[in-house]
């Protein structure tokens, strides 16, 4: 029996499989390790995995019909969980929206089709949902419709899914995550690059308090999730798990952790916040985590910062101010 990890060269793909690898799980990882950022990084993650035992890595879109079908003619039958993570965002979506709906609507769509057709023995569904704005987005945009409108398709596919085909599923909405191996433009990442390169930080005025996850933390209340799937006699087995409601962090506060662990202080120049900042923002009104955090901030940001030490060892090239 396997489990299966789209994504699984991806920030928290990484970790999901690492901790299912940890427990004795077989996984199968699939990714394309497409260039919406950094190939290399994507890599130097999947390298990680590579020739540990129980790991298998099949490289493709599971956007694409014939691949997994292809796929699944070798591996489907052993398949009990899946977590599917490979439905990620890009920054150049925006301006980009066929590519945004191929990777979050057709690709759901085509693993839905996969899980009710190829795996017949699948237990539990697992998807990530990011309930996150990009900075860029503001309420009445074009782009935050469109998200908006893709998350809300997400679910519904899953819904009708689930209760037509009584396919358990648990679909997660995830907070900011930051930790060892993260996105480049991630904000713990963004700032840790200025402050270790001696940038001056351009940061919003207002206290802004972010809400931030540590990657081990949500990996585990994935595998978590994927062991207690919804009971597939009721009517719809499908449910909501919210892992977005994290402890609040203040900007400010964040900054002088990464400035402590890396040993560098950077000049901080104010300005107004960029568009959208104020819904990617603390909600005073956000509900109480599912579940709590293992690792404290300050525990945490040390743990990344011994990463980015390590897999950014040279003196970042100095540049201008850099905004969040």
């Amino acid at each position: 029996m396997s489990v299966l990890v789209t994504g699984v060269a991806g920030f928290l793909g990484l970790h999901v499989a690492e901790a299912l690898l940890a427990r004795g799980e077989a996984v199968l990882g699939i990714d394309d390790l497409n260039a919406a950022y950094d190939p290399a990084l994507k890599e130097a993650r999947l390298r990680r995995l590579l020739g540990r035992e129980r790991f298998g890595f099949v490289r493709g879109d599971v956007g694409d019909p014939a691949f997994l079908d292809g796929w699944a003619t070798q591996h489907g039958g052993d398949v009990t969980g899946v977590v599917h993570l490979a439905a990620g965002r890009s920054r150049k979506h925006p301006s980009h929206p066929r590519e945004e709906v191929h990777q979050r609507i057709a690709g759901h769509l085509v693993l839905l089709a996969l899980c009710r057709h190829r795996l017949p023995q699948l237990r539990h569904l697992v998807h990530a949902e990011s309930g996150l704005p990009l900075p860029e987005d503001s309420d009445g945009t074009a782009g935050a419709r469109r998200r908006k409108a893709l998350r809300d398709a997400e679910i519904i596919l899953g819904r009708a899914y689930a209760r037509l085909y009584r396919i358990p599923q648990t679909c997660i909405r995830l907070a900011r995550v930051y930790g060892p191996w993260s996105r480049p433009d991630a904000l713990c990442q963004a700032l840790a690059d200025a402050i270790a390169a001696g940038r001056p930080l351009l940061l919003p005025e207002g206290g802004q308090v972010v809400r931030l996850a540590f990657v081990e933390d949500v990996a585990a209340a994935i595998v978590s999730a994927l062991d207690d799937p919804p009971d597939p006699r009721s009517g719809t087995p499908y449910r909501l798990l919210d892992l977005a409601a994290t402890e609040p962090v203040e900007m400010a506060r964040l900054v002088s952790l990464l400035e402590d662990e890396l040993g560098q202080v950077v000049e901080k120049r104010w300005g107004p916040a960029p568009p959208g900042a104020a819904a990617a923002a603390l909600d005073d009104g956000a509900a109480a985590p599912d579940r709590r955090p293992a690792t404290r901030i300050e525990e945490g940001i040390a743990r990344f910062v011994v990463w980015h030490r390590k897999h950014y060892g040279r003196t970042l090239e100095e540049g201008r101010a850099a905004p969040l």
